[in-house]
């Protein structure tokens, strides 16, 4: 499940697994490799969209995804703004 807390580890280490890994030891907040993916993939699933390089049911999957492996609208809200900085 991608947390506010996930995003903003993956944020602080500008998407970045490979230094997160080396780098991270004994820290509170940790975030699981499956969640790092999920986050990898609906960010270039919505950069897709963004473009008009996404077909209306790769789009329509993207959105139902975010909602289903998300824990509410704020995680959501700051996935869509970081992705609108881009």
């Amino acid at each position: 499940m991608i947390t506010l807390s996930n995003l903003k580890i993956y944020f602080e280490w500008n998407g970045d697994i490979d230094t997160y890994a080396r780098c991270h030891s004994n820290q509170s907040n940790f975030i699981e490799d499956s969640d790092w993916h999920e986050i990898e993939i609906i960010l270039q699933r919505i950069l897709l969209m963004k473009k008009g390089l996404a077909s209306k049911e790769m789009a329509d999957m993207t959105l139902q995804m975010l909602h289903e492996k998300t824990d509410g609208s704020a995680t959501i809200e700051a996935i869509l703004n970081y992705v609108n900085k881009e």
